[in-house]
């Protein structure tokens, strides 16, 4: 029977819990916030789904993650921005 390991809890990449005062959508002035952590994934999941949109031929990478970033900072934008008045 094996056992987890018991390495230290200070072990490097290791995941820690984020504070409360740090977490998405709890910023001071009660603005919704997003990590660079869930940044990225976000923006990874819009890339990959422009790839496979085009069935993974022809494109550009790097286009692909430039786009995406683009759609992801607009998205967070308008949240924050709120509706038009």
């Amino acid at each position: 029977m094996t056992t987890a390991s018991s390495a230290p809890s200070s072990e490097t990449g290791r995941v820690q819990s984020t504070p409360p005062e740090a977490a998405p959508g709890s910023s001071g002035e009660g603005k919704p916030t997003i990590s660079p952590a869930e940044r990225w994934l976000k923006i990874r999941e819009k890339a990959c789904l422009r790839v496979q949109k085009r069935a993974f031929v022809g494109g550009d990478p790097f286009r692909d993650w430039k786009e995406a970033e683009k759609a992801v900072d607009a998205m967070y934008v308008q949240i924050l921005m709120g509706p038009h008045r």
